[in-house]
């Protein structure tokens, strides 16, 4: 009957360790694979991709939601207005080799590792949002900076990122998915220096 055992055992034992393995994924690491795999299966001619960028230069008088970036408003144009926003920079990337590219870097270059939680949640001042859908407009990916984090007694300011609405800290790489067609966007540098690194 013992030896019988063993082997059940050693079955569970394993079950019980792919278990554990699979529930230590993160919600950040579980969306980075599901935009991964369903770009792979997306051909690079139907995926849509659109930046929206406000001036660096521009302060307004509140923290912007998506929608206020986006002009898109429930509210009337005086209140848009009252925020002192001006039309966002829209860039929709349609070279196919920035696409090719941009859907590159999505796949090979980004990792778990760079998805890293932050451990107090910041608010929202959303500065840039870029979108990755697919040819129904389908939206795969939507990566918005920033989410603004004062901490400490110095009240330090962590400028970090919304990963399909999950707050993690900025890093260079996030950078890169912006970098591919930066020529586009003249504004850019105000916001980044040549190595990604947030300038404010």
């Amino acid at each position: 009957m013992k030896k019988h055992r063993r082997p059940f055992l050693a079955g569970l034992t394993l079950l019980l360790c792919l278990f554990l393995l699979c529930g230590c994924e993160s919600k950040a690491e579980a969306s980075l694979r599901r935009v991964q795999e369903e770009l792979a299966e997306l051909a690079p001619e139907e995926t849509k991709i659109t930046a929206y960028v406000l001036d660096p230069l521009i302060m307004t008088r509140a923290p912007l939601t998506v929608d206020m970036l986006k002009g898109i408003q429930s509210e009337t144009d005086q209140e848009l207005e009252a925020y002192g926003i001006a039309p966002p920079l829209t860039v929709k990337v349609s070279e196919l080799e920035e696409v090719k590219e941009l859907r590159r870097i999505i796949l090979e270059e980004l990792e778990p590792s760079i998805l890293i939680p932050v451990e107090k949640e910041g608010y929202m001042n959303a500065r840039i949002c870029l979108e990755v859908a697919d040819g129904k407009d389908e939206m795969l990916l939507q990566l918005v900076f920033f989410a603004v984090e004062a901490d400490g007694p110095d009240r330090n300011v962590y400028w970090n990122v919304y990963w399909n609405g999950i707050e993690l800290q900025y890093q260079p790489a996030f950078y890169r998915l912006l970098e591919v067609f930066s020529k586009d966007i003249p504004d850019i540098e105000g916001y980044f220096n040549r190595e990604g690194q947030v300038r404010w």
